[in-house]
């Protein structure tokens, strides 16, 4: 598994378009077995798509979620005691707003 901090060490441009294309696929692939482990939610969005991840070679292989699972469920890869923060959306007036939720090595990353 590629670390993001690892990702963090290059030297900005220092990848081809390639390599890029390479690194982020793997980032992808990564990041979505962590969270279909983690998130029993996400696990059954992928057995519905019929995917396990593995088959994630780009950003064009990565399932797509509608922003309304973000409103009407609790999708976290996290314990509610690791939440840091939770992010949500601007919802119009009596709409139900979109939840993220992040722990503190997460909210940190964003920052960087």
């Amino acid at each position: 598994m590629i670390e993001f901090e690892e990702i963090l060490e290059r030297a900005p441009y220092s990848l081809g378009k390639e390599e890029k294309k390479l690194l982020l696929g793997q980032r992808l692939r990564d990041l979505t077995q962590i969270h279909s482990k983690s998130c029993p939610e996400y696990q059954r969005v992928l057995t519905l798509l019929g995917q396990d991840g593995e088959q994630i070679k780009s950003q064009y292989d990565c399932p797509f979620l509608p922003v309304r699972m973000f409103k009407n469920l609790e999708l976290k890869s996290i314990t509610q005691e690791e939440v840091f923060k939770t992010m949500t959306s601007s919802g119009t007036t009596g709409q139900q707003v979109s939840k993220i939720f992040l722990d503190r090595k997460t909210s940190s990353n964003q920052q960087k």
